[in-house]
C-alpha cells in the first residue's frame, strides 16, 4: 500500500514508466499553471522522465477532460462547505465531475451513507474513512491549494467571500 506516499522509481518502472519515459502534461493557458506545469515538468525530469507540455484553449481544456481525451493535467477544485460538494462529484464513481474515473465501491457506499445521514459525528466518521481510501488509491495529486483574495472599491457593496471560493454576484451592488 503506497498510504499516500507517491510512488516509487521501482513501481513506477513496473508499471510502464521509467527512466525515458514520455508524457504530455495539457494545461490551459493560464500564466500561473504554466508555472506550475513547468515545476512538474523539472521534478520529473530530475528522475529521468520527460514531460512535454501541451497548451489547450481554455475553451476546449475541461470538455476534453472529461472526455478522457487528457490524462495528465492540473486540476484546480475549491472547497466547499460541506465535503458531500466535492467528494460526491470528484470520486463517487456516478460523480458528474469524476474525469479519472475513479471506481471504488466501497467509497461509493461511503459517500452515500454520508450523505444519507443528520448525525454530523457519524458523517464526520465516514468521510474521514472515505478520504483516507480516496488518498490511498490516489486518483488525483495533490500538488498544493491556493489562497485567493479579492480586491474591490469602497463603493462596491454587499460582496461575500464563501467558502467555496466562487465569487457570486447577485447580491452586489455599487453605491
Amino acid at each position: 500500500k503506497r498510504a499516500g506516499r507517491g510512488f516509487s522509481l521501482a513501481e513506477l518502472k513496473e508499471a510502464g514508466i521509467a527512466p525515458g519515459f514520455t508524457i504530455q502534461l495539457s494545461m490551459p493557458e493560464d500564466a500561473i499553471l504554466r508555472q506550475l506545469n513547468q515545476l512538474v515538468q523539472e521534478q520529473l525530469q530530475a528522475v529521468g522522465l520527460t514531460v512535454e507540455l501541451v497548451p489547450v484553449a481554455q475553451s476546449e481544456w475541461y470538455s476534453r477532460v472529461v472526455e478522457q481525451k487528457i490524462n495528465f493535467t492540473p486540476m484546480r477544485w475549491t472547497q466547499r462547505p460541506d465535503p458531500d460538494g466535492l467528494l460526491s462529484i470528484l470520486f463517487h464513481s456516478t460523480g458528474y465531475a469524476n474525469s479519472t474515473k475513479y471506481d471504488n465501491p466501497k467509497v461509493d457506499s461511503l459517500l452515500e451513507q454520508a450523505a444519507g445521514t443528520f448525525d454530523q459525528a457519524k458523517r464526520k466518521a465516514l468521510y474521514d474513512e472515505a478520504q483516507a481510501i480516496i488518498l490511498d488509491d490516489l486518483p488525483y495529486v495533490p500538488i498544493y491549494f491556493s489562497v485567493e483574495y479579492a480586491a474591490m472599491q469602497n463603493d462596491v457593496m454587499g460582496f461575500e467571500w464563501t467558502p467555496d471560493q466562487v465569487p457570486r454576484f447577485y447580491n452586489v451592488w455599487k453605491k
